[in-house]
Order: C-alpha cells, then structure tokens, then sequence
C-alpha cells in the first residue's frame, strides 16, 4: 500500500509532455555519438549510446542543471560497476557524493522552486506531511540508479534486437512513424 502511494506522489511527473520535451536534446546527443563512430569507421553502438544517453537523459528528465550532467552519468556509472564487481566501499564513496550533490539541489528547490522533480519533492505530500529528506533523496537515488540500469538495459537490448533481425530493422527504417 505504502508504495502506491509513494509511486502516485510523483507519477504526474512523468508525463509524456516532459518526455517529448526532451527529446530534441536526447536527439543531439545521439547523433553526435553515431557521428562520432562513423568518423572513427567503427564502434560500439550499445557502449557508445547506452552508457552515456541514459544518465544524460535521466539528468535533464529530473531537472538537473546541463553543467551536472556528465558529473551525474560519471557517479551513477560508477555506483553500478563498483557495485557489480562487488567494490562496495567504492560504490558507497560515489553514492555519498550523489547525496551530497542531492541535498545541497533540493535545498537549493526548497528555496527556489521551479517545475523540475526536486522541486516535486520537497514540496509532496505524504498522509498529511511533507516527505521527509530521507525520502526525497531515496527517490533521487532510485530514481538515478535504478533509471539508469532500466534504461541502458532496454537500449542495449533493443540495439540488439534491431542488430539480430534485419526484417524489424528494414520495417522500421521503411516506416519510422512506428518508432515511438
């Protein structure tokens, strides 16, 4: 019960309009990273996309400023392979960072709220109360850990189907309305 309603508490932010917004920055991004690899004559489409378009984009989706996002893609990579190479300490160092950089940014919306997803945090309701500062910075943490590991997965993922089926990859290129 309690996680619907935790879950209910942010769901207005992730409307498709946020998304769409978007997505002419995530479209720069990308294309930069493919036009990096033709200049190369090759590469690793799912490194080259993957790693960095999903904390990018989680980034800008959250509301961070654009001179943090690569610091955030940096720390929530890192937290991911120190902690799936069992370097916990090391993951545990980043992570302090992050909550650091987190608690100083929702101080900083408390103060001067604007419509980005800390600003919805320290301004959400829960039963009656406002979430308390462990709440809202577990949100940010799920939020950038979890997102970015979704993300990368269901990108790589996708490459890979395109990259093992030429017919989705030919109906797709044949009819782009169908990429959503």
């Amino acid at each position: 019960p309690d996680h619907a309603h935790y879950r209910g508490l942010v769901a207005r932010f992730y409307s498709a309009q946020r998304t769409a917004g978007l997505e002419p920055e995530v479209r720069r991004i990308v294309t930069e990273a493919i036009d990096e690899i033709i200049e190369q004559g090759e590469g690793d489409l799912a490194e080259t996309l993957s790693a960095p378009i999903s904390p990018t984009s989680l980034a800008m989706f959250i509301g961070l400023p654009p001179q943090d996002w690569s610091k955030f893609s940096i720390w929530s990579t890192q937290v991911l392979d120190f902690a799936g190479t069992n370097r916990y300490e090391q993951a545990f160092a980043v992570m302090t960072k992050m909550v650091e950089y987190f608690n100083d940014w929702l101080d900083d919306r408390a103060a001067n709220p604007t419509d980005d997803f800390a600003s919805l945090l320290v301004t959400a309701q829960y039963r009656g109360r406002n979430l308390t500062r462990e709440e809202q910075l577990g949100y940010c943490q799920v939020l950038g850990l979890a997102g970015h590991e979704t993300t990368s997965s269901a990108m790589g993922n996708s490459l890979l189907h395109l990259g093992t089926h030429p017919e989705v990859r030919q109906r797709l290129a044949d009819n782009p309305d169908l990429i959503p």
